[in-house]
């Protein structure tokens, strides 16, 4: 990717697996490497540290410091010879302070078998068992994009509802990411490519085959959660979604179970901690539409303390 931008749109490129090898050839690290791993030789090097964690760490001991150093002005000079975008290539990046004079950093995932032939093709005399060590490494080193955790998760959320006043629950079990035990309304994370209608189709379907007959959209909600001591961020999309009112089965029933339909003076308890909000995101759709009377917060509330 980082080449693409170098040949496409004229960005100067900073491969630090470049740098580490011009790092590598000063007299005072080639001795230092000499003392503590026994060898200089760059194929003896790559076969020792890939299986051997401690022996990897002590070569980026040695290395890095002078990586960064050389990383860093190489950016002066660029900046110096008015150079706008400068694109820094390297799994371990965020583990430097480098990573603090980024404006982004992105987290590139490449399957298994492209990067194995990728590592082949660039260097002929390379094993695979080799390769894949290699492969491991890197993917240990880069941080997974996961939703929710370390980057922004969006979620689809529907309040499915039979239009006379009524709306469909289901009870979370020990299988969920969070709030065992609670009943909850119905959605899940929308899929890249989506759209919010179609996330609710696939999302009802698969839990249950719900088919929607009415979708509208109502607000938006950020959720800022900590689960089990993990600082979470969401935006839930909310949709009252009219579906048919009859008995349904969970498809997922190892994590969503029983699902039961309540009206809004009979809901039952521990119910999910946005669960009140997430129906007052949609409260003008339901009440105009969907046969529910005045809906307040108040009623929603659940002073039940969930699991």
């Amino acid at each position: 990717m980082a080449r693409t931008w170098e040949e496409k749109l004229g960005a100067k490129v900073i491969d630090l697996d470049e740098v580490a090898r011009e790092v590598r050839q000063i007299p005072k690290i080639r001795a230092k490497i000499e003392s503590k791993l026994g060898t200089t030789d760059p194929r003896e090097l790559q076969n020792i540290i890939f299986s051997d964690e401690k022996k990897k760490k002590t070569l980026e001991e040695l290395l890095w410091p002078d990586i960064v150093k050389k990383t860093e002005q190489l950016l002066k000079d660029y900046k110096k010879n008015g150079e706008e975008v400068v694109v820094i290539e390297g799994v371990a990046l965020k583990k430097t302070r480098l990573k603090d004079i980024c404006d982004e950093i992105w987290n590139v995932e490449v399957r298994e078998e492209e990067a194995l032939k990728r590592l082949l093709a660039r260097d002929k005399n390379m094993t695979v068992s080799l390769a894949k060590k290699i492969i491991k490494s890197q993917n240990k080193a880069v941080e997974k994009a996961r939703a929710g955790i370390n980057c922004l998760g969006v979620s689809i959320c529907c309040v499915c509802h039979d239009g006379q006043g009524n709306i469909l629950l289901n009870k979370r079990t020990k299988k969920c990411r969070d709030e065992w035990d609670c009943w909850d309304n119905w959605g899940g994370q929308i899929e890249f490519g989506e759209t919010f209608e179609e996330a609710i189709k696939r999302e009802l379907m698969e839990e249950a085959n719900i088919k929607p007959l009415k979708m509208e959209k109502g607000g938006s909600l950020t959720v800022l959660r900590k689960i089990r001591g993990v600082d979470t961020h969401w935006v839930a999309i909310i949709y009252a979604v009219k579906v048919e009112k009859k008995e349904y089965r969970s498809n997922e029933p190892e994590k969503l179970q029983t699902p039961t339909w309540f009206s809004l003076d009979n809901l039952p308890s521990p119910r999910h901690s946005h669960f009140a909000k997430d129906v007052m995101a949609v409260k003008e759709r339901l009440e105009q539409y969907a046969g529910f009377g005045n809906i307040s917060l108040d009623s929603l509330m659940d002073r039940t303390v969930a699991s």
